[in-house]
């Protein structure tokens, strides 16, 4: 029955996923194959081998979720160093949805706008990837590991003016910037 699926090439192949302790029996293993995520065995087993996934029921509910519209990105975060298991792929997963969350929950509480041309500088800087590293322990939940917090300030030389600080968040797994925001001073 597993040997006649399209994703299996051939018997060995079929003998390797079956050997794999991390798959409970037959009929989780015919489960995952039928996954329209997973389009060939070979992913399957590449997946397997990672020492990040405990089991396949860990890889099953993830697929389950809906979050893995594209099974090349789970095997793409799981061979990053930095990530450490199927928990931190779900985040990092969920990062669009989480970086529109934290960027409005900002734009309701701080100022994320320049109001002159000093700020306007330093903002388009900051957005360039300027800046330095503030934080590296974030105690938000919604963050995964590797997100740091950054810093980049200005003082522009005029008497009356004051020091411009700009906190923004950068994923050091990504390399991605964002959530922008001036610091009051």
């Amino acid at each position: 029955n597993l040997l006649g699926m399209a994703k299996i090439q051939d018997a060995a192949q079929l003998q390797g996923l079956l050997g794999s302790s991390k798959i409970a029996n037959t009929a989780q293993l015919q489960n995952l194959l039928g996954m329209s995520q997973i389009t060939d065995a070979a992913q399957l087993q590449n997946v397997l081998s990672s020492a990040k996934i405990q089991n396949a029921t860990q890889l099953e509910t993830l697929l389950n979720s809906g979050k893995v519209t594209d099974f090349s990105e789970v095997l793409r975060f799981l061979n990053m160093p930095a990530v450490q298991d199927l928990a931190h792929v779900e985040k990092l997963l969920d990062f669009p949805a989480m970086i529109r969350a934290i960027e409005a929950d900002n734009a309701s509480k701080f100022r994320t706008v320049a109001q002159n041309l000093p700020e306007k500088m330093l903002m388009k800087s900051a957005q360039s990837g300027e800046g330095t590293v503030a934080m590296t322990s974030l105690g938000d939940p919604r963050l995964h590991p590797g997100v740091v917090k950054m810093e980049l300030s200005y003082t522009p030389r005029f008497p009356l003016d004051q020091k411009i600080i700009i906190h923004y968040f950068r994923d050091t797994i990504l390399n991605i910037d964002f959530a922008f925001k001036f610091k009051a001073p």
